[in-house]
């Protein structure tokens, strides 16, 4: 083995005895106040609210509606796949009576995930609309 491939990774990309120490700090730089230095060299902000800005506003809602548009779809293709299981398993507890029962109970779980699934799949997509309506701006509901 070369010596530049002796480099190994591991679990978390290191071994153990490969621990990433800090970098000394230069001579005569001080960091301001609100900045601090993380033990990998990176510069982390520390805010007063403990929210650490990013970028604009925009952006940072933009980035949650893809998430909870993420999230929505994974619920979607779960609530589909259980749903699918579910009906495996009602026909497989037809076809095989020896063991319907726990064919029957498999199906019901199914059934209740696929629910669940459909539930979250709905509480992401509300969420994703209330990102997406402006803040002063509220529905109207009229009775008559």
């Amino acid at each position: 083995m070369s010596e530049e491939h002796n480099h190994r990774h591991h679990f978390f990309g290191h071994h153990k005895n490969e621990e990433a120490t800090p970098p000394p700090p230069t001579a005569g730089h001080a960091y301001p106040s609100n900045m601090a230095q993380s033990a990998y060299g990176t510069t982390v902000t520390q805010t007063t609210d403990h929210a650490v800005k990013t970028g604009t506003e925009e952006g940072h809602h933009k980035k949650q509606e893809k998430a909870h548009k993420h999230k929505e779809h994974i619920g979607e293709a779960l609530g589909a796949a259980a749903g699918a299981y579910a009906l495996y398993e009602h026909f497989e507890a037809k076809k095989d009576s020896e063991h319907a029962g726990g064919h029957k109970t498999k199906e019901k779980i199914a059934a209740a995930v696929a629910v669940g699934a459909g539930g979250y799949a709905i509480h992401e997509h509300h969420q994703k609309k209330k990102q997406e309506e402006p803040e002063g701006h509220k529905k109207h509901h009229h009775l008559f």
